[in-house]
């Protein structure tokens, strides 16, 4: 009878990978919709913002290009477990500017979450991942 070896090790380190990969492929859909989101702009004399329910119109492009993923790598989502989308800690405003009526990165989480599903990832129409 031929023996069954298991490489129980190899094999969790191969899922492991592979989730880090599509957690990563995830988190930067996001961040790139949610970017593209913020990329209208409301150039000098800045007299045409937008209203509330509606996504910020960019003056300088720092909130836009502060649309973050941490951890960045698949050897450290690999590690860690998980993958986080936010704004920089000197973008928190724009937490605030969705806490005030603004649209932010969770109505982006809300409006991409069948595109997110379709690439495999869970439900997310709670706005949680």
């Amino acid at each position: 009878m031929a023996g069954f070896t298991w490489n129980g090790a190899a094999v969790m380190d191969e899922i492991k990978e592979d989730a880090a990969k599509l957690l990563l492929a995830l988190a930067i859909t996001l961040q790139s919709a949610h970017r593209k989101k913020l990329n209208k702009s409301n150039p000098p004399p800045h007299d045409n913002p937008a209203a509330q329910g509606e996504y910020p119109k960019k003056r300088t492009g720092f909130l836009q290009s502060s649309v973050m993923i941490d951890p960045k790598t698949i050897a450290e989502i690999k590690k860690s477990g998980y993958v986080r989308v936010g704004y920089a800690k000197a973008a928190e405003y724009g937490l605030f500017l969705g806490l005030r009526g603004w649209k932010w990165l969770e109505d982006t989480l809300d409006e991409e979450s069948s595109k997110l599903q379709r690439l495999g990832g869970p439900d997310v129409s709670m706005g949680v991942i």
